[in-house]
């Protein structure tokens, strides 16, 4: 690519050389700018220097003729400001563009160009050809608000702003209000005002009379030096009525933007038709200066606001290949600071968004942040990692950061009046839904996964995305695939809840006395080596069918060996059954199980516990008659009203089962608490719920408890305690008894 040498300075701090151009008749000529001119007088040639540049540099004006034409053998300025960097073909031409009022009274009040072009020749080193091309400056200007407070001289009212003609008369200034002509400036002419609109025709009193009276003032103009405090209602008394009018005010183009930062206090608005709906501004404007506080509401008694961005920089972040102006030429500007690092001493506001001005066109680029629970890194307690910060404001320190002794108890999302915040908040850095976070034990920490910062009366959160622990197939397979599970070590707290006021746990601190996992390992998990050849029960039921014979056995077992846990599952033996004198509908005997009452076989137990003892003398023992089957798993001679041993996804189950027959699979311990702990189904499935003949199963999820006992064996895989039957001890006997 092709190296020119810029000379930007030519354009307005060193003189230009007119160029001579030989004639036919030998006389040589000026170099002829748009609106200057075309005569030889001493005024254009003497010194060499244009006379727009050398009005530029006396800070004076000039008064040009639209009847002049310049040479022919240069070209007029082009009618739009021409781009950057593009191709000239008149070198040393320079054009003016976007003339604006400027000056802070009637003496000084000028039209001057909010934008100057000058054609510069530049030598391409590499070809060694002189190349025209395009340089624009923009030409900022202080605001008369920063003027009248240095100088302590208002601006006079009526004074005009915004756009101008440089071939137009100046303007004069308005007639006094004794003339007799209305006052169309923005601050009401005597003190019998009412403070809020009287509304047209409505009536008003006889010291009024006359009085004109303005409303609804909003910003108007399409840059700094264009910005005023303009009316949109005035009304008038006359003859005891208010006459009221609305001023249509023209806006620049807005465009309105999707972009949103989450947790901000920024909020987009709708714009029609030039019309600003909502209170604020876009984030996004066309041709306006950022920060720009066009169509808001403002007061004609204050100051006018000025840039106040000291690097010159948008104060929005541009989008990229978007228009920037030349004086952001190489400008380097960044955006969306977060804190970055996992200690104190590492602790930085790095922006996550830079935008640099290259050829007249915004480039941006975004910076990926590796954050700490990604690193592995432990990060101290109250670091702002993550979080929104100010890169002109000091960065924390774990002496100085703001403790959350001042942050309400529930999240401020769920607060309606957010975003707003007590004042008495105001530097507040709150945290919310603390969970474990890591996949190993030297990962785990207590981290929030909603973090808010109150600043301003305003409070800004954000939410922090847990990346989950890696996921391996399992021998078990669902309708859509092989069961995934989550390979964590034993006991390991990942995605529970934690209280970032207590201390971590450990893996010598969460497992049981035994040194086993609290809860059982899925079989082939990762177990560590320091446990090679322990063993470790769980899923205790009672086993026996006497009290004598109770017993509380495990029915899972898992062994680590060579670093992997290998489970299995124990069959507990039912007790023995037996015939009564009872018949079904085809002269079959009804089997039962005789067991004393109170007996809890089958039931959940724990080990530790003391075994339960008979607490009646009653004689006659509790049956439990469960259906006759020819041994098919079908009763015989009618439909099957119990279950399968296994969920038959969209299979067929009208001939064989019941119409809406529930069945219950997957069960699993759900529970917070010891007194809810319960034998829940997760997979249900319904014989012929939708009138198709097939099986329609659902499944349900499990929310994650905010905190349990240690030990509670919550979502652990259970067997559900076997269900009695509806009849009573009473009745199967009564068929024993002789008519």
């Amino acid at each position: 690519m092709a190296r020119i040498t810029t000379r930007l300075a030519l354009l307005l701090l060193a003189t230009v050389t007119s160029r001579a151009i030989a004639t036919d008749t030998g006389n040589p000529t000026s170099t002829q700018l748009r609106g200057s001119s075309n005569n030889d007088s001493d005024s254009d040639i003497d010194n060499g220097t244009p006379p727009a540049v050398e009005r530029i540099l006396r800070g004076g004006s000039e008064t040009t003729s639209t009847a002049a034409r310049p040479n022919t053998l240069f070209e007029f300025c082009p009618v739009e400001r021409p781009q950057a960097n593009s191709r000239c073909r008149t070198p040393n031409q320079i054009c003016e563009y976007s003339h604006s009022f400027n000056g802070c009274s009637w003496d000084t009040l000028e039209c001057l160009p909010s934008s100057i072009c000058s054609c510069l020749e530049e030598l391409d080193r590499e070809t060694n050809v002189l190349v025209s091309t395009w340089a624009c400056k923009g030409m900022s200007r202080q605001s008369c608000g920063d003027v009248a407070k240095a100088s302590g001289i208002e601006t006079p009212r009526g004074l005009p702003t915004g756009g101008c003609n440089p071939e137009a008369a100046s303007p004069t200034p308005p007639p006094s209000n004794d003339s007799g002509n209305i006052d169309d400036t923005n601050v009401d002419n005597n003190k019998n005002c009412p403070m809020l609109s009287p509304g047209s025709n409505s009536d008003c009193d006889a010291s009024q009379n006359g009085s004109q009276c303005h409303y609804d003032h909003i910003y108007t103009g399409c840059t700094w030096d264009e910005l005023q405090c303009s009316w949109a209602t005035r009304c008038e008394c006359n003859a005891g009525t208010w006459y009221c009018l609305m001023k249509a005010i023209t806006l620049c183009d807005i465009a309105t933007t999707s972009t949103t930062m989450f947790g901000s206090a920024i909020r987009n608005n709708s714009i029609r038709n030039g019309s600003i709906i909502g209170d604020g501004r876009p984030s996004v404007y066309e041709n306006v200066p950022e920060d720009l506080p066009i169509g808001r509401n403002c007061d004609p008694k204050e100051d006018l606001p000025v840039a106040t961005k000291e690097d010159g920089c948008p104060v929005l972040s541009p989008e990229n290949d978007t228009e920037c102006d030349v004086f952001h030429f190489n400008s380097g500007c960044n955006y969306d600071h977060v804190y970055m690092g996992c200690s104190w001493d590492e602790l930085q506001c790095q922006w996550t968004k830079s935008c640099k001005c290259n050829a007249g066109k915004w480039m941006c680029e975004s910076l990926f942040i590796l954050d700490c629970d990604t690193r592995g890194d432990a990060v101290p307690e109250g670091l702002p990692e993550g979080e929104i910060c100010d890169p002109n404001e000091e960065v924390p320190t774990a002496e100085t950061i703001v403790k959350e002794d001042n942050c309400p108890e529930l999240s401020p999302l769920s607060n309606p009046q957010y975003p707003q915040c007590e004042v008495s908040r105001n530097g507040s850095v709150c945290h919310y839904g603390h969970l474990y976070t890591g996949c190993t034990w030297e990962e785990l920490q207590c981290s929030a996964v909603t973090s808010c910062t109150c600043d301003a009366g305003t409070w800004s959160c954000m939410m922090k995305t847990i990346k989950p622990c890696e996921m391996v197939t399992t021998g078990v397979f669902n309708p859509n695939g092989p069961t995934l599970v989550t390979v964590v070590p034993e006991g390991l707290p990942t995605l529970e809840t934690c209280d970032p006021k207590k201390a971590l746990p450990t893996a010598e601190t969460i497992v049981k006395e035994d040194n086993c996992p609290v809860l059982s390992p899925v079989s082939n998990s990762q177990c560590d080596v320091s446990h090679n050849g322990l063993m470790c029960h769980y899923d205790h039921v009672y086993t026996g069918c006497t009290w004598d014979d109770l017993e509380c056995n495990w029915t899972t077992m898992c062994e680590c060996s060579a670093g992997t846990w290998y489970c299995l599952m124990k069959t507990i033996t039912s007790c023995e059954m037996a015939t009564t004198g009872a018949f079904d509908p085809d002269g079959n005997r009804t089997a039962i199980t005789i067991v004393p009452e109170g007996l809890p076989n089958g039931e959940k137990c724990y080990p530790n516990e003391a075994l339960p003892t008979s607490t009646t003398n009653m004689t006659w023992p509790v049956i439990i008659v469960p259906p006759t089957t020819d041994g098919t798993g079908a009763v015989e001679g009618r439909l099957d009203d119990e279950c399968p041993t296994s969920a038959d996804y969209g299979g067929k189950c009208v001939d064989t089962y019941v119409d809406n027959l529930v069945c219950e699979y997957d069960h699993m311990y759900t529970g917070c608490t010891w007194e809810d702990l319960a034998c829940t189904a997760i997979l249900e499935c319904t014989c012929n719920q939708f009138g198709d003949e097939l099986w329609a199963c659902r499944s349900f999820a499990m929310m994650q408890c905010e905190s349990k006992p240690e030990g509670l064996p919550f979502g652990q895989s259970c067997s559900p305690t076997p269900q009695k039957t509806n009849t009573t001890v009473e009745e199967i006997f009564a068929d024993r008894a002789v008519p």
